[in-house]
């Protein structure tokens, strides 16, 4: 879980930035593009974790899922994920089974390989827009205590649609094969007031079994 920083500035020059005109899946809201592509993963309305991650004035804790004040609310329960990946570009779609809130993060822990040892150290937040903020897509690397704005973000209420480019999270893991790359889903609502942050795990995805225009 992470500190926010609120970088509007940066958000509104990547928002006016153009898309290539060869892209195969546009970041403009319009989700028709999406629709052939399979389900990375999927959640029913019923779909509880056992456990969840809390996190108040640098203590974290791993608590019973309810002792939650905010699963189910606020954009926390995700109810679909999927991916494509075009050359060193990742497309991600989320769709939340309630609206996004402004307190509101998802987050995607990046590693490289799987082995015992792996380390996370690279971390993208995505960030919805409410009124009178962007969306956006944020890198966190280890040891740097702010983000760099990475990707591009459009949402609705209750889905989501960004562009990750991967050069930059190859070159911090370097790792020559995207497809050697793998990310933990989290959901987490920051309560300002209090401090308070609630994380919710989904599911991993690796970049190996996303979908690529050779599978179309």
């Amino acid at each position: 879980m992470k500190n926010r920083v609120l970088l509007i500035g940066c958000w509104l020059s990547l928002l006016g930035a153009a898309l290539p005109a060869e892209a195969p899946i546009r970041i403009d809201n319009g989700y028709a593009d999406w629709r052939p592509l399979p389900s990375a993963a999927r959640f029913s309305t019923h779909y509880n974790p056992f456990y969840f991650d809390s996190e108040r004035d640098g203590k974290s804790e791993k608590l019973p899922i309810e002792n939650a004040l905010y699963w189910k609310k606020g954009g926390t329960q995700i109810s679909e994920v999927k991916a494509y990946l075009d050359r060193n570009a990742l497309y991600l779609s989320v769709e939340s089974a309630s609206p996004f809130a402004r307190e509101l993060s998802i987050f995607l822990y990046v590693y490289r390989g799987r082995d015992a040892d792996a380390v996370n150290i690279v971390t993208l937040e995505l960030v919805p827009s409410v009124p009178g903020r962007p969306g956006a897509v944020f890198l966190w690397q280890q040891g740097n205590t702010k983000p760099s704005l990475l990707g591009r973000l459009a949402n609705t209420s209750i889905r989501l649609e960004c562009l990750v480019p991967l050069d930059e999270i190859a070159q911090a893991l370097s790792a020559r094969d995207l497809e050697l790359l793998s990310f933990d889903l989290t959901t987490c609502y920051h309560e300002s007031a209090s401090g308070l942050f609630e994380e919710f795990f989904f599911t991993t995805v690796y970049l190996k079994d996303v979908v690529k225009p050779d599978d179309l």
